[in-house]
């Protein structure tokens, strides 16, 4: 078993798209972190807790918290690594092909080829995770939400949620429906159940070894939200008070923290 991890990646409005030589890291293990039973091993559910900034300890960087989309790497407890930002809306909005998500793992090449790259993906990965933190979301539908990120960027795995598709709990294949079918829709467009999504408040830190590898080569992946309009704050400040739609994210997975995963080729701890 090895930890993994996800990231909130906090930015302020204005600065570019991408960063180099920004450092991610990631808290200790929370006694009180949802988990989930996945191939035979318990996993910890996102959001993480963590920090973004010029610190690879995080000390006095930008609280965070972390999403995994990756599955088939790995990161660990109490860690910082350097990390490549880049802004799912900014990149969006720039260009629908390749070449703004340089910078990230799955931007120009996924191992499942039944999903998109780049633009299509992020969009709906971050689409799931903010379902996911949505308030009174249930742990199934975490389960669920998870596995439906892993199962689009990972083709070898086998999601297991236990989720069923009665009343509000849906599979992971529920979830990835509803994703392609309502990541670019207006809050009109959108059945109430689901929360609608700045794309602008959402980040992607990838570790710069794994740039362009769908698996296998670098340290593990993250989306992160942080609302960009929220003023004082950047990477390698003290967080400030965050706004209200920060605290909808927030509120729901403020006290989880870290991620402990695992590795399918490397099954140690």
């Amino acid at each position: 078993m090895m930890n993994k991890l996800s990231i909130l990646g906090l930015v302020v409005m204005g600065v570019p798209s991408m960063f180099a030589s920004t450092f991610a890291y990631l808290n200790n293990e929370a006694g009180n972190q949802n988990t989930e039973v996945y191939q035979g091993n318990t996993i910890p559910i996102s959001p993480y807790g963590g920090a973004v900034g010029a610190n690879q300890n995080g000390t006095g960087d930008t609280a965070a918290l972390l999403f995994c989309d990756d599955y088939s790497d790995a990161t660990y407890w109490g860690t910082g690594w350097q990390v490549d930002v880049t802004d799912i809306g900014t990149a969006s909005a720039a260009n629908p092909t390749t070449d703004p998500w340089q910078e990230t793992r799955f931007g120009s090449a996924n191992a499942n080829t039944a999903f998109p790259t780049g633009t299509s993906l992020y969009e709906e990965m971050a689409w799931l995770f903010t379902q996911a933190t949505a308030p009174g979301q249930s742990a199934l539908n975490q389960d669920a939400i998870g596995e439906a990120v892993w199962h689009m960027t990972d083709p070898t795995g086998t999601p297991e949620a236990t989720a069923s598709n009665t009343g509000s709990n849906l599979t992971y294949l529920a979830w990835i429906s509803d994703a392609e079918a309502y990541y670019n829709k207006s809050a009109a467009q959108t059945p109430a159940q689901f929360m609608t999504v700045n794309y602008n408040d959402w980040y992607v830190l990838t570790d710069p070894a794994a740039v362009g590898n769908t698996g296998g080569t670098g340290l593990q992946e993250m989306l992160a939200y942080y609302t960009s309009t929220t003023p004082g704050q950047t990477f390698g400040t003290v967080s400030a008070t965050p706004e209200p739609d920060s605290v909808l994210l927030l509120g729901t997975g403020l006290l989880l923290a870290g991620l402990w995963g695992r590795r399918r080729r490397k099954p140690a701890r």
